[in-house]
């Protein structure tokens, strides 16, 4: 018997041991790595001493817990990692060069005639060069504006009026180099017997249809206007202060009006080569495009006679160009000239004078003149 302060008896409770009681023994000493079970006919006081004894032995288990009487506390399931979704990759676009071709969108038929066609100079006899012909396409169907970064005559421009051929689309080439009026563009007031008038000018109206748009030397493009397509680019739209009776509107691109530049690289010597705007490139993908390789200018140039020698001509010619730093530059243009006045029986002599020389001086000067011409008089008749 237990006795406490001034000696009194405590009694001690005769009611048998709770379930709980027995529940929470047994797991405690399963905890410790002897399950028993409590003495039949335990009382409550003796299940509590019994109880306090294995937590004085086992201090670790102290503060436990178990689950409810009667019912094992089950396990917990290892929480599962969320889940990475991840998408499967959108298929790129690749439009097939030469066909087929789609039918012209109704909207596109009042500039019909704007819409290249296979057999002008530029697409006549076409070479895709990939991969920038594919991300080219891919760009186009995901709305994304390109800038084309090449040397002059490695197809850059060419390149979007193949695009616009391939989806019939009207095609707007824009000079950038020198003065470029915005109002030809964008629209200006006209004042006829007295009455003045707002016409829209050949972007906005094209900018309203499915279309294609080459801006050509765009790192020589004015500020103002380079601001406003700096809008255009980044909102795919433009405000004419001058629009709606001076009111002014606000025009919207159709989904479909795809928007390319090109520029020279900054190494180059001749106009276009300065370094571009960083707010304009940063609001289109920039694709390289490099010189043309040997096969591919033979390829462009087509069977002929003298074909190898005039690709060996460009490859030759071009680098003359960067050694000496010139201005000028041998383009594919020149050298088609020069392939279709061989096949019409002119001498070597005039052909490269012609197709190559001429454009050289005019652009380059005498000095650059002499030293291609040297370079011409070791593969041809001069």
């Amino acid at each position: 018997m237990a006795f406490g302060p001034g000696g009194k008896a405590i009694k001690h409770s005769t009611a048998a041991a709770t379930p709980r009681q027995e529940e929470y023994y047994k797991f405690l000493t399963r905890e410790a790595g002897n399950e028993e079970e409590l003495p039949k006919g335990c009382d409550r006081q003796k299940a509590s001493d019994m109880i306090a004894d294995v937590l004085t032995r086992n201090p670790s288990l102290r503060g436990r817990k178990m689950g409810a009487p009667g019912i094992p506390k089950a396990a917990k399931a290892p929480k599962a990692a969320p889940a990475v979704v991840v998408p499967p990759p959108s298929p790129r676009v690749v439009y097939p060069w030469p066909a087929p071709l789609p039918a012209i969108d109704p909207l596109c038929l009042p500039f019909a005639d704007m819409i290249p066609k296979i057999t002008e100079d530029d697409l006549a006899g076409y070479q895709v060069r990939d991969p920038y012909w594919e991300m080219l396409c891919d760009a186009e169907a995901d709305k994304r504006f390109t800038l084309f970064v090449g040397e002059a005559g490695t197809g850059k421009t060419t390149m979007s009026k193949a695009l616009a051929y391939i989806t019939q689309r009207p095609w707007l080439l824009v000079s950038c180099d020198g003065k470029l009026n915005p109002r030809v563009l964008f629209g200006q007031i006209s004042i006829k017997n007295g009455t003045s008038f707002f016409t829209e000018g050949i972007f906005t109206m094209l900018s309203q249809v499915p279309c294609v748009v080459t801006l050509a030397e765009w790192n020589c493009l004015d500020g103002s206007v380079q601001t406003t397509f700096n809008e255009i680019l980044n909102n795919r739209r433009v405000f004419i202060a001058e629009a709606d009776g001076g009111k002014g509107k606000t025009y919207h691109l159709h989904p479909k009006c795809f928007i390319t530049a090109d520029c020279n690289p900054p190494g180059a010597k001749y106009t276009g080569a300065q370094k571009s705007n960083v707010a304009s490139v940063d609001r289109m993908q920039v694709i390289n495009i490099p010189q043309l390789s040997h096969p591919e200018i033979t390829a462009i140039i087509g069977a002929g006679l003298y074909t190898s020698k005039l690709a060996d001509l460009y490859l030759q010619t071009n680098d003359t160009i960067k050694t000496n730093g010139f201005r000028c530059a041998i383009t594919l243009r020149g050298l088609k000239r020069a392939a279709a006045l061989l096949a019409k029986g002119y001498t070597e002599k005039d052909v490269i004078e012609l197709g190559v020389l001429n454009a050289i001086e005019l652009t380059g000067g005498p000095d650059a003149r002499m030293a291609i011409e040297q370079v011409a008089k070791s593969m041809f008749k001069l």
